[in-house]
């Protein structure tokens, strides 16, 4: 299968000298079907990892793990060692001291409930921001359960995995995990929830284009603006395919809508 990324990812790779011919990588990718040819889209430099032992053909490599998505209140110690995906409010952030083996943390909360986040420097090397300017941003964080000091924190592994979702301001829904968009109401305007559902065919607009989501017998909107989301990352979406996307819960002309923040908010699911 071929697997297709731009200049931007390229130029981003950790060594693209050993990209060659034989060589063995594990990549984190979107698939889309182009001229009825499945093709794996790379968004990111950092989510292909060139293996050891290139050429060799040999031997497994790991089975991806796909994220749980659930809310900052229902995490406990039993989820220890299980990867989940979670969103809140960046509350705190503490960058290691120099030349320090420490990892960066940053804290999440949503409500009274909050957790740690732990990441190091090739982690943050590769996110698109300064985290320093993040606090009070909402952002998704896919990492996996740990328990530190008996205290559950969330270790991430690859840049890919945070995403900024909203600027300063808006709020979380809490309590909830992932959604249906029957369950989208009008109360929730203006918090940044999580639903998943079945795209229906698009719609394009000035500068972006609306896709119908459906779920529960209902269907509402998701929004997504060119200068936001990329025309590379819509290649994936197509009716009929299953979406999670997190953004902030918005209405226009009567109809709810979803709008994502970043490439990163949308995902596809498997069939």
């Amino acid at each position: 299968m071929p697997m297709i990324f731009w200049e931007s990812a390229y130029s981003n790779l950790h060594d693209r000298a050993a990209l060659v011919r034989g060589c063995r990588v594990r990549a984190v990718a979107t698939v889309r079907l182009y001229r009825e040819q499945q093709e794996l889209v790379l968004a990111s430099g950092s989510d292909l990892t060139i293996l050891p032992d290139a050429g060799d053909a040999g031997g497994t490599l790991p089975t991806p793990v796909t994220a749980q998505a659930v809310s900052l209140q229902q995490l406990d110690a039993g989820m220890t060692g299980r990867v989940v995906s979670v969103t809140g409010r960046v509350e705190a952030y503490h960058d290691p001291a120099h030349n320090s083996s420490a990892p960066h943390r940053m804290v999440l909360a949503d409500g009274s409930q909050s957790v740690t986040v732990v990441f190091w420097n090739s982690v943050a090397d590769w996110l698109p921001d300064d985290v320093s300017d993040w606090e009070g941003r909402i952002v998704n964080v896919e990492g996996r359960v740990q328990l530190y000091h008996d205290e559950i924190q969330l270790k991430v592994d690859r840049a890919s995995q945070i995403a900024v979702l909203s600027a300063a301001g808006a709020d979380v829904d809490p309590d909830v995990g992932v959604l249906r968009p029957v369950d989208v109401t009008v109360s929730m305007i203006g918090r940044v929830v999580t639903v998943r559902g079945v795209l229906g065919e698009p719609v394009s607009l000035r500068g972006g284009v609306i896709y119908p989501l459906g779920g529960g017998g209902r269907t509402i909107e998701m929004l997504l603006w060119d200068r936001l989301v990329p025309g590379s990352t819509r290649d994936a979406l197509q009716s009929g395919v299953q979406v999670t996307v997190t953004g902030e819960v918005m209405e226009y002309r009567g109809a709810l809508q979803v709008m994502p923040a970043s490439a990163l908010a949308v995902r596809v699911e498997p069939r």
